[in-house]
């Protein structure tokens, strides 16, 4: 019985771990549309995935570019990224 309980133990936390990890970042991205910007003009890009809500967040690896979240459904998120003009 004892080593059952040790047994127990990590799966019961891993279990936990995995649901709220889960509910945090379910999450994932499997396609997107539109991958060029224009020097100083917004441009549009639609990302296609599944669990797409409110919380969805995008960052650029260019600290001059920004991106925001313009619109966000279930499987389908439109992103707005400006480049400036310099």
């Amino acid at each position: 019985m004892q080593n059952a309980l040790v047994v127990f133990r990590p799966l019961v936390a891993g279990c936990l771990l995995t649901l709220w990890s889960s509910t945090l970042c379910a999450q994932s991205v499997t396609g997107l549309q539109g991958r060029t910007l224009k020097i100083g003009q917004t441009t549009s890009f639609t990302l296609q995935g599944s669990d797409f809500n409110e919380s969805l967040r995008v960052i650029a690896s260019d600290p001059k570019v920004t991106v925001k979240v313009a619109k966000v459904e279930p499987t389908q998120a439109t992103l707005e990224a400006t480049l400036p003009a310099d």
